[in-house]
C-alpha cells in the first residue's frame, strides 16, 4: 500500500494524494490489469508486451505530471475527479474540436496547427544564443510561405489530392516539432545553394560536428553581382 497525503482543505473531501514516487497511480494500475489478463492470451502476448514496454511507461510519466499540476489537483478537490480523468476529458474534447474544425474548417486548423507554436518559437528565438535558430525558422517560414501560395489554388489542387490539408498538417508538424526544417536546409537547400549560389561557408550537417569550413569560392549562376 502506497504512503499517501491527504489534500489540505478541510471544507472538500479528503482525497489521497501518492507521495511514494514509485507508487502506481490509478490510472497506470488499471492498465497494467488490463495488460495482466492479456499475458493468459498466447494470441495476443506479442501485443500486450509491447503496449507494456512503450505505452504503459508514456501513462505512467503522463499521470506523474497531472498529479504535480497545482492547477488539476484543484480541480480534484472541488470536484473529485482525479487529474487524469481532466486530461482525457480535455483530450476528447479537443479531438473532437479537431475533426470538426478538419471537416468544416481545414484551411483554419492547417494554419493554426502552422503558425501558433511555430511564432511562438520563433519569438523566443530571438532571445536564444542557439546557432541554428536562424536555420531553423526562416527555412520553416519559407515552406509555410510555399504552402500559403498552394492554398490560394486550393480548389483546384484538392480535386487532384482529396486530403490536401491532411499532408500539409503533417508536414508543417515535422518542420517544426521535428527538426524538419533544419534537415530540408541541410540537406537540400544549402547544398544547392552552395553549389549554384556563391555559398562561401558550408556548415556541418550534423550539428553535433565540430567539421565546418570554408569551400573554394563559387560564384554560381544565381549570384546577385554587387
Amino acid at each position: 500500500m502506497a504512503d499517501v497525503t491527504p489534500l489540505p482543505d478541510s471544507n472538500a473531501t479528503v482525497l489521497p494524494v501518492p507521495t511514494d514516487p514509485t507508487a502506481p497511480l490509478p490510472a497506470s494500475n488499471l492498465f497494467q490489469r488490463v495488460l495482466a489478463k492479456g499475458d493468459t492470451q498466447p494470441v495476443v502476448q506479442p501485443a500486450v508486451a509491447y503496449l507494456r514496454a512503450k505505452l504503459l511507461p508514456t501513462i505512467d510519466r503522463t499521470e506523474r505530471k497531472a498529479h504535480a499540476n497545482p492547477f488539476l489537483i484543484a480541480i480534484w478537490k472541488q470536484i473529485g475527479v482525479p487529474p487524469m480523468a481532466v486530461l482525457s476529458i480535455a483530450s476528447i474534447l479537443a479531438v473532437a474540436t479537431v475533426r470538426r474544425l478538419h471537416r468544416k474548417h481545414p484551411l483554419l486548423l492547417s494554419n493554426l496547427i502552422g503558425v501558433l507554436v511555430p511564432a511562438y518559437q520563433s519569438i523566443k528565438a530571438v532571445e536564444r544564443p542557439e546557432a541554428d535558430d536562424d536555420e531553423r525558422w526562416l527555412t520553416y517560414w519559407s515552406i509555410f510561405g510555399l504552402f500559403t501560395l498552394l492554398d490560394s489554388a486550393k480548389e483546384r489542387i484538392i480535386y487532384y489530392v482529396k486530403y490536401y490539408y491532411v499532408p500539409k498538417m503533417l508536414i508543417l508538424y515535422w518542420l517544426f516539432a521535428r527538426n524538419g526544417s533544419l534537415a530540408v536546409y541541410r540537406q537540400a537547400i544549402r547544398p544547392f545553394l552552395v553549389k549554384y549560389g556563391g555559398y562561401g561557408i558550408v556548415h556541418a550537417a550534423d550539428p553535433a560536428s565540430s567539421v565546418s569550413g570554408l569551400v573554394s569560392e563559387n560564384p554560381g549562376p544565381f549570384t546577385i553581382k554587387r
